[in-house]
Protein backbone atom coordinates (compact mmCIF):
# COMPACT_ATOMS: atom_id res chain seq x y z
CA UNK A 1 0.00 0.00 0.00
CA UNK A 2 2.83 2.41 0.86
CA UNK A 3 4.46 1.75 -2.50
CA UNK A 4 1.19 2.63 -4.27
CA UNK A 5 0.95 5.92 -2.33
CA UNK A 6 4.57 6.80 -3.19
CA UNK A 7 3.96 6.05 -6.85
CA UNK A 8 0.81 8.16 -6.78
CA UNK A 9 2.61 11.08 -5.11
CA UNK A 10 5.46 10.83 -7.62
CA UNK A 11 2.95 11.12 -10.47
CA UNK A 12 1.51 14.24 -8.80
CA UNK A 13 4.94 15.88 -8.74
CA UNK A 14 5.95 14.74 -12.23
CA UNK A 15 2.63 15.71 -13.81
CA UNK A 16 2.04 12.25 -15.28
CA UNK A 17 -1.48 11.17 -16.06
CA UNK A 18 -1.69 8.28 -13.57
CA UNK A 19 -5.05 8.10 -11.81
CA UNK A 20 -4.57 9.80 -8.44
CA UNK A 21 -5.34 8.10 -5.15
CA UNK A 22 -8.69 9.39 -3.81
CA UNK A 23 -6.89 11.22 -0.98
CA UNK A 24 -4.20 12.84 -3.16
CA UNK A 25 -4.43 16.62 -3.32
CA UNK A 26 -5.74 18.11 -6.54
CA UNK A 27 -3.12 18.25 -9.27
CA UNK A 28 -2.35 21.46 -11.13
CA UNK A 29 -4.29 20.10 -14.12
CA UNK A 30 -7.31 19.33 -11.92
CA UNK A 31 -7.24 22.82 -10.38
CA UNK A 32 -7.06 24.37 -13.85
CA UNK A 33 -10.02 22.21 -14.92
CA UNK A 34 -12.04 23.30 -11.85
CA UNK A 35 -11.34 26.97 -12.58
CA UNK A 36 -12.39 26.54 -16.23
CA UNK A 37 -15.58 24.66 -15.29
CA UNK A 38 -16.65 27.27 -12.72
CA UNK A 39 -15.91 30.22 -15.00
CA UNK A 40 -17.81 28.59 -17.86
CA UNK A 41 -20.88 28.00 -15.66
CA UNK A 42 -20.73 30.96 -13.26
CA UNK A 43 -18.85 33.69 -15.11
CA UNK A 44 -15.81 35.65 -14.03
CA UNK A 45 -15.11 34.89 -10.38
CA UNK A 46 -11.94 34.93 -8.32
CA UNK A 47 -10.83 31.92 -6.34
CA UNK A 48 -10.03 32.12 -2.66
CA UNK A 49 -9.57 28.35 -2.21
CA UNK A 50 -9.64 25.23 -4.38
CA UNK A 51 -9.08 21.95 -2.57
CA UNK A 52 -10.06 18.30 -2.60
CA UNK A 53 -13.23 17.34 -0.75
CA UNK A 54 -12.55 14.06 1.01
CA UNK A 55 -14.68 11.21 -0.33
CA UNK A 56 -17.40 9.83 1.94
CA UNK A 57 -15.98 7.32 4.42
CA UNK A 58 -18.38 4.54 3.35
CA UNK A 59 -17.30 4.84 -0.31
CA UNK A 60 -13.63 5.04 0.63
CA UNK A 61 -13.78 1.99 2.91
CA UNK A 62 -15.54 -0.06 0.22
CA UNK A 63 -12.92 0.89 -2.37
CA UNK A 64 -10.00 0.20 -0.02
CA UNK A 65 -11.46 -3.21 0.84
CA UNK A 66 -11.87 -4.22 -2.82
CA UNK A 67 -10.30 -1.74 -5.28
CA UNK A 68 -10.67 -4.16 -8.19
CA UNK A 69 -14.46 -4.37 -7.89
CA UNK A 70 -15.69 -1.40 -5.83
CA UNK A 71 -16.20 1.91 -7.62
CA UNK A 72 -13.37 4.40 -7.16
CA UNK A 73 -14.52 7.42 -5.14
CA UNK A 74 -15.21 10.43 -7.35
CA UNK A 75 -12.86 13.40 -7.01
CA UNK A 76 -14.78 16.50 -5.93
CA UNK A 77 -13.23 19.95 -5.65
CA UNK A 78 -14.39 22.21 -2.83
CA UNK A 79 -14.08 25.88 -3.75
CA UNK A 80 -14.57 29.31 -2.27
CA UNK A 81 -15.12 31.92 -4.97
CA UNK A 82 -15.49 35.68 -4.89
CA UNK A 83 -17.82 37.52 -7.25
CA UNK A 84 -18.57 41.16 -7.87
CA UNK A 85 -20.33 42.96 -5.07
CA UNK A 86 -18.20 41.19 -2.44
CA UNK A 87 -20.27 38.03 -2.81
CA UNK A 88 -18.70 34.84 -1.48
CA UNK A 89 -19.75 31.45 -2.85
CA UNK A 90 -19.03 27.93 -1.65
CA UNK A 91 -19.14 25.33 -4.38
CA UNK A 92 -18.45 21.74 -5.27
CA UNK A 93 -17.19 20.64 -8.68
CA UNK A 94 -17.43 17.00 -9.75
CA UNK A 95 -14.32 16.38 -11.83
CA UNK A 96 -15.66 13.19 -13.41
CA UNK A 97 -18.81 14.97 -14.66
CA UNK A 98 -17.01 18.23 -15.39
CA UNK A 99 -19.69 20.36 -13.77
CA UNK A 100 -20.59 22.41 -10.72
CA UNK A 101 -22.80 20.24 -8.50
CA UNK A 102 -23.32 22.71 -5.66
CA UNK A 103 -23.16 26.53 -5.57
CA UNK A 104 -24.18 28.41 -2.41
CA UNK A 105 -24.06 32.14 -1.68
CA UNK A 106 -22.60 32.61 1.80
CA UNK A 107 -24.51 35.52 3.29
CA UNK A 108 -22.52 37.58 5.81
CA UNK A 109 -19.21 35.84 5.08
CA UNK A 110 -15.91 37.35 4.06
CA UNK A 111 -13.16 35.43 2.26
CA UNK A 112 -9.81 34.54 3.76
CA UNK A 113 -7.44 37.49 3.63
CA UNK A 114 -3.91 37.11 2.34
CA UNK A 115 -1.13 39.60 1.77
CA UNK A 116 1.64 39.83 -0.74
CA UNK A 117 4.18 39.74 2.04
CA UNK A 118 4.79 43.50 1.98
CA UNK A 119 4.57 45.60 5.10
CA UNK A 120 1.35 47.58 5.39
Amino acid sequence: MAANRLQSLASQVSGSTAIPHPFDPLSIAEIEAVVAIVRKEKGEVFFNAVSLKDPPKKQMMAWLADPANAPRPVRIADIVALATGSKVYDGLVDLSQGKVVEWTLLEGFQPLVSTSGEEC
